[in-house]
């Protein structure tokens, strides 16, 4: 048998995600850094799917860079709150910890937004035995 479909019926927990603004004034730009812990291995092309509240704004022209653990990141806006961040790696983490920042998001009406949402997918197919 070949070409059978796989899919994961359950993902896998995030360790650890924080999110730090450098700027916390009301209705000003700002950049966000993200650092997710993931606890098993991820690869070149996987993707952490960032979903925001009603009162970050995500400005035109935003940006993202690596900060750690990462050789290259992508990020295409794929909703009105929705960014898809690409991971490259050199290697993976040892400590399966990476960061990244993103640019020109504005915070509304409030310095804390209520919540950010995060999910990752993964390209590993080499672990699925049929």
């Amino acid at each position: 048998m070949t070409n059978l479909p796989v899919s994961m019926g359950t993902p896998t927990n995030i360790g650890y995600f924080s999110i730090a603004a450098q700027n916390s004034t009301v209705n000003a730009a700002t950049s966000y850094t993200f650092e997710v812990r993931f606890q098993t291995t991820h690869y070149t092309n996987d993707k952490v799917i960032l979903t925001f509240p009603s009162e970050i704004t995500i400005g035109a022209g935003f940006q993202c860079s690596a900060v750690s653990g990462l050789a290259l990141v992508s990020c295409t806006q794929t909703a009105a709150s929705q960014i898809a961040v690409t991971l490259t790696f050199s290697t993976f983490p040892s400590n399966y910890t990476v960061s990244f920042q993103i640019t020109m998001f504005t915070n509304n009406w409030v310095t804390t937004p209520s919540s950010i949402s995060l999910t990752t997918t993964t390209n590993d197919t080499s672990a699925y035995l049929v």
